[in-house]
């Protein structure tokens, strides 16, 4: 006769394969079952989702919880089918499972979704005590929660000790093509005070600039790790007290942040050409600049005058209604005969309300394109139209241009930029509204008939 110990009873197999014999003792059992499994998978897709979900694709993250609660399942069934006398069976099965479960790792590591890879281990580490602990009486379910504890307690101090000792801690990035490296260096720079910010790369040493126009210089080619980080004497190129100082309550104002910085070309270049919001106070609306510092150098780069404004943005956009503070793009690149490029988003102006969309409307409209500047004149003409949020800008070696664009949900987009070129926003996008699988047609999005 197979039995286990269930619930703190024996329940004996026949009981629950015969509901007519013992009707309430199978139904007991199978509601004892389901709570408990049912229970545990869901606490595991929830301690997942917290321990793993930070910065994943929420595509990324269910992969994870799938692996894991798997993994729990597929355990707990093995040892269901088993029974004592089928030790060699049931090891044969367990053997199986894990062996299944490896190469589920490897599969994440190859696309590189294994970062945290502690966290990881020690849910699945309690995901396989929780399909073993229905199986024992009391004493031996208390032995596993607290192994469960122990085995908790020590994940967290190895994950918090790697993260702060660790200041080159490693992970990979999965992409379509291949994984990436990304290599995190905890406080080696001063937080800024608003998110955004840029990079600028010279032989001499990196200029890290924050969202909120403060400037940091990390000296030499060296490690990171080896370098440190010093606040260089740089104005912000926009007057981020002024601007909170306009508002009731500072902390809902809409964003007024640094996009892009890059300099002239030159070992120690004498000039820094920077992206950024502007706010202007009397009539209360928001332009996107660029904006330029005269720079002098001894180890460093340091200002040699005041930021000049070499383009504005036009119309000045009132921040009630439509304005999108995170639709601005901003970024720059050099052109291969030595202009300065620009992206320009639509700043949420799509046209969806039935207006005319900006990224469509080339007079006196600056939004929703890229721009060629000239960085002696500030004089510009438009290199491409239809685009919605352009934050990635790169010229190769070859001269093309490049452009990764924010779209809709699943609208993002990588353009190869040729002038002239219409790129379709709001007309034509593969995205849909958030929430939903269904394009939307021209006369659901109030498109007007003469676009």
């Amino acid at each position: 006769m197979r039995s286990y110990v269930m619930w703190d009873r024996m329940i004996d197999l026949s009981e629950i394969n015969s509901e007519k014999q013992h009707p309430a003792i199978s139904l007991a059992a199978v509601l004892a079952w389901g709570s408990w499994h049912g229970l545990v998978t869901i606490l595991l897709a929830v301690l997942a989702a917290v321990a793993l979900g930070a910065g994943r694709a929420p595509s990324d993250l269910w992969l994870l919880i799938g692996y894991i609660s798997g993994f729990y399942l597929a355990l707990s069934l093995v040892i269901i089918a088993a029974t004592p006398r089928q030790r060699l069976l049931l090891g044969l099965w367990v053997s199986l499972t894990v062996l299944a479960m490896a190469a589920g790792y490897l599969v994440l590591r190859k696309i590189g979704l294994t970062s945290g890879g502690t966290v990881l281990f020690t849910a699945l580490v309690i995901a396989a005590l929780a399909a073993l602990a229905p199986h024992l009486g009391w004493r031996g379910r208390l032995t596993v929660l607290g192994i469960s504890a122990a085995v908790s307690t020590l994940g967290l101090l190895i994950e918090l000790t790697s993260t702060r000792s660790g200041q080159n801690s490693v992970a990979t990035v999965g992409t379509a093509l291949y994984p990436l490296e990304l290599r995190r260096f905890e406080s080696l720079v001063t937080a800024p005070a608003a998110d955004g910010g840029a990079l600028a790369v010279l032989p001499a040493g990196l200029l890290v600039a924050g969202g909120d126009g403060s400037f940091q210089w990390l000296a030499g080619s060296g490690e990171l790790s080896s370098r440190s980080a010093l606040k260089l004497d740089l104005p912000p190129p926009a007057d981020r007290t002024a601007y909170l100082a306009d508002f009731d309550s500072p902390a809902s104002a809409p964003r007024l942040r640094l996009t892009d910085v890059i300099f002239v070309p030159g070992d120690k270049p004498t000039r820094l050409f920077a992206a950024h919001q502007a706010w202007s106070s009397t009539e209360r609306c928001y332009t996107m600049r660029v904006s330029v510092l005269a720079l002098s150098w001894d180890a460093m780069p340091r200002a040699a005058g005041d930021w000049t404004k070499l383009y504005e943005s036009q119309p000045c956009l009132n921040a009630e209604g439509l304005f999108d503070d995170s639709e601005t793009g901003g970024q720059l690149a050099w052109a291969p005969d030595g202009d300065l490029l620009l992206t320009l988003g639509d700043t949420g102006f799509s046209g969806l309300d039935g207006s005319k969309p900006y990224a469509q409307t080339e007079e006196d409209n600056s939004y929703g394109k890229i721009w060629q500047i000239d960085p002696e004149a500030g004089t510009a003409r438009i290199v491409s139209i239809g685009h919605r949020n352009p934050q990635g800008l790169v010229v190769t070696q070859e001269g093309r241009i490049w452009s990764s664009e924010h779209g809709p949900q699943g609208g993002d987009e990588i353009n190869l930029i040729r002038k002239g070129s219409n790129y379709g926003w709001p007309l034509v996008t593969y995205g849909t509204n958030y929430g939903s699988t269904r394009q939307r047609t021209r006369k659901e999005l109030h498109i007007p008939n003469d676009l």
